[in-house]
């Protein structure tokens, strides 16, 4: 058994009255972003649905509503970790919650497991809320919603996905929509509202009108939770920048990240070599290398490093960083991708830590990254972070000026195998600059 480095995990709240376009929005976050989405409304008719103990439990406690309750602290926590665990075991570290927490209590045990990044209420006039939540229907299966009127499905009645039969949503079995909403708005507002001011406090709590069209709060959702972020000023790239990156295909800016950056990233290294004394084989979290052993433990390689310390994480986002590749890209930052305006926004697609260690390490050949990742989406950025100094005698880089135009070079043998490398006699290695 090889002991894991444990994950960094990271939450955004999103708070509103049933009806505010909270799922909608945790799943546009969840499409666009890749963040989770833990829906709690649809993970307690989930454990209800599969006769779990908790699930039980809860169907034994009849229409809550009704009477002015919700379920108890530690029956909420059942059930939310009985979802986190099944994310965390599908590879998620970065979750958007829908219906969880509610109360000060809930927040504490949260932050037990997790690191809240920000909270969002979404406010809605209750015109509106009554007119999004009379006559909802749900995919009991997944949780998608539809609305007969607002948001129908294709098919009367039918899910669009699976073409399952759907149920109507009601917010209770013993009050009409209006009395029921109505109470489920006090409710929550009471108690709500003491985490909310603690949320307000820390300064990390914001408001947005969410009686609009879903993909311009998402806009403003992202930029907000960007900017509440941002800890230093922004970077400005000179024009000559974006030219030499557009005729060569790579540029480097001197200067993004302060000395105490670097040395948190390489402490954070540092950390899951150590971890990885007690393996003698790769895992998912690294590939070892030549010389490795429990005394002297060397890598070539740390995986999806974010999931193992939270500085890979906050790297990854850190605004100084993405103004760059925005500046780079042309891209407008307070837009995202596929956003109403047409314009388009970047997306995260992963990271990794590259190691050569000292007297050991592995020759990498040369290779087009586009053969490793296989996009439809070819308008791809990598963006390296260098911690060491670089030069010839310690491993350079090198590249092919105006590679970025194309060709795209052969990677595989005449029996289809893959190489890893460049396998074309059109590609002259001669062309290659450090």
């Amino acid at each position: 058994v090889v002991p894991m480095p444990r994950r960094a995990i990271h939450a955004v709240i999103l708070l509103g009255a049933p009806g505010s376009g909270k799922g909608t929005q945790a799943r546009l976050l969840q499409a666009k972003c890749g963040i989770a989405h833990i829906d709690f409304g649809q993970a307690r008719r989930n454990a209800v649905e599969r006769g779990t103990p908790v699930g039980l439990r809860i169907k034994a406690l009849g229409d809550l509503v009704s009477r002015g309750q919700f379920l108890d602290n530690d029956m909420v926590e059942d059930i939310f970790q009985e979802a986190v665990q099944e994310r965390l075991a599908g590879g998620a570290s970065y979750f958007v919650l829908d219906g969880f927490p509610r109360n000060l209590d809930q927040l504490r045990r949260l932050r037990k497991t997790m690191t809240v990044d920000m909270a969002f209420t979404l406010q809605v006039p209750f015109q509106t809320l009554l007119r999004r939540t009379d006559g909802r229907l749900i995919h009991m299966h997944s949780g998608r919603t539809y609305h007969p009127v607002t948001m129908p499905p294709r098919l009367p009645m039918k899910d669009d996905i699976t073409g399952e039969r759907l149920s109507v949503r009601r917010l209770s079995d013993t009050m009409t929509t209006e009395d029921a909403l109505r109470r489920r708005s006090a409710i929550e507002e009471l108690e709500t509202g003491p985490m909310v001011e603690q949320l307000k406090r820390e300064g990390l709590h914001t408001e947005l009108e969410a009686d609009r069209l879903p993909e311009v709060v998402h806009n403003e959702l992202v930029v907000s939770l960007r900017n509440r972020c941002r800890l230093q000023p922004p970077v400005v790239l000179p024009a000559s920048a974006s030219e030499v990156y557009a005729q060569t295909g790579w540029v480097a800016v001197e200067g993004v990240l302060d000395a105490e950056w670097v040395a948190t990233l390489r402490a954070a290294i540092d950390d899951v070599i150590a971890m990885s004394a007690t393996s003698t084989t790769s895992s998912e979290a690294f590939d070892i290398t030549d010389g490795h052993s429990t005394t002297t433990p060397t890598l070539r390689k740390i995986k999806r490093p974010h999931l193992w310390h939270p500085a890979f994480l906050a790297v990854s986002m850190d605004s100084r960083v993405l103004d760059v590749v925005e500046q780079l890209l042309h891209i407008d930052s307070s837009c995202t991708s596929g956003s109403s305006t047409g314009r388009r926004g970047l997306r995260w697609q992963g990271d990794k830590v590259v190691i050569k260690a000292p007297r050991t390490g592995k020759h990498v050949v040369c290779h087009q990254d586009w053969a490793y990742y296989p996009h439809t989406n070819d308008d791809l950025c990598t963006v390296s972070v260098v911690l060491e100094d670089m030069s010839l005698d310690s491993g350079g880089l090198c590249y092919v000026p105006g590679s970025h135009r194309g060709p795209l070079y052969l990677h595989h043998n005449e029996n289809g195998d893959f190489l890893g490398g460049i396998a074309d006699a059109s590609f002259d290695p001669e062309e290659a600059a450090w």
